[in-house]
């Protein structure tokens, strides 16, 4: 069995609802979702060797996401995946204007503002097993030119990985290829009928933005691209202690 718990924020809607598919194609796969929106999941701390909010109003909402659970148990999972956080562009983000010296440090400084090296240091506190994690998915293309990027993706992992991801034991996982229109933007047929992530206490509506979040064939395909590097990983590690 290789019990995955993937925690993020509202991008991880994609993988939740790809999940039960995906799981009925690798009946050894079970995945826990530990989800909020937006920053949300800022309010946890570890608390008695488990990663728990701070607020009942997010343990609510983790519940709803993981079907019960309510905190992160280290002992109940093989491997985690930090999904979301980090990645996009803003307004201004014309690599034209600076030197490439000055768009990297942007670049990490977004990331270190973030949640992924903070919910990665609770973790890598916590428990031995793999951690990976991924940035926000590029936004759908939505004309003919894609906006612009700080740097292309593939040189923005990269700098990710070695300053961000190395330090604390985890393992970037890029963007599959094939989801990819041209080289800095998502298909765009990907985030068709995208919807925001199920809150507590909230109906779930369409998402305004589109092209930011992705479907469930998105999740599909990602979760499928991932499970390859997951099973290898996994294979390296002893087995876990009871």
């Amino acid at each position: 069995m290789m019990r995955l718990c993937v925690l993020g924020n509202s991008h991880v809607g994609a993988l939740k609802r790809a999940a039960d598919e995906v799981c009925l194609q690798n009946p050894d796969l079970r995945l826990g979702f530990f989800a909020a929106r937006s920053n949300q999941t800022r309010d946890m701390t570890i608390r008695d060797g488990r990663y728990c909010p701070t607020s009942p109003a997010l343990a609510d909402q983790l519940a709803l996401t993981s079907g019960g659970l309510r905190d992160i148990d280290p002992a109940a999972w093989d491997a985690y995946l930090i999904y979301g956080f980090g990645g996009r562009r803003r307004q201004g983000d014309t690599p034209r204007r600076f030197s490439k010296t000055f768009r990297q440090a942007v670049v990490l400084e977004r990331l270190r503002g973030s949640l992924l090296p903070a919910h990665a240091r609770a973790l890598r506190s916590l428990t031995d097993r793999p951690i990976f994690a991924a940035l926000a998915p590029l936004a759908a293309q939505t004309g003919d030119k894609p906006a612009l990027r700080l740097l292309p993706p593939r040189a923005e992992s990269a700098l990710v990985q070695a300053h961000i991801c190395d330090p604390l034991g985890v393992t970037l996982v890029p963007q599959p290829e094939i989801s990819l229109a041209g080289k800095i933007a998502t298909r765009p047929e990907l985030s068709q009928d995208a919807v925001t992530l199920e809150q507590a206490a909230r109906e779930t509506k369409a998402d305004p933005q589109k092209h930011r979040h992705m479907n469930a064939a998105y999740g599909k395909l990602w979760l499928t691209e991932f499970l390859r590097q997951l099973r290898r990983a996994l294979a390296d590690c002893r087995p876990q202690e009871a």
